[in-house]
């Protein structure tokens, strides 16, 4: 079975003939937020990383340069904690293996 994705759906091929069950992973692009929308999946699953970042970019204005390196340094852990959380959960410690079918 195939499948491509068209906008919004997604078009198997060939068509099946039945129901069938379909597991994916894929990413989905989160709502921004804005007055109207004041939280997201990023609010809900890794705030840290939203305050050290806005702390980050924060300091040169406030002229607060020593504090760049203490903001630097958590946010990198914490986009690190994010990637390795994301890695551990798609492949869920199982090698990835190869194999070859014919038709």
């Amino acid at each position: 079975m195939f499948y491509t994705q068209k906008g919004s759906e997604i078009e198997l091929a060939p068509i099946p003939d039945t129901n069938y069950t379909l597991v994916m992973l894929y990413y989905a692009k989160p709502e921004a937020l804005s007055d109207s929308n004041t939280s997201n999946e990023f609010m809900a699953v890794c705030p840290d990383a939203l305050l050290y970042g806005a702390l980050l970019e924060a300091e040169p204005y406030l002229m607060n340069d020593a504090r760049v390196v203490v903001w630097t340094q958590l946010y990198g852990n914490a986009v690190s904690a994010l990637a390795e959380s994301d890695n551990t959960s798609e492949y869920a410690g199982v090698p990835l293996t190869m194999s070859v079918t014919s038709r």
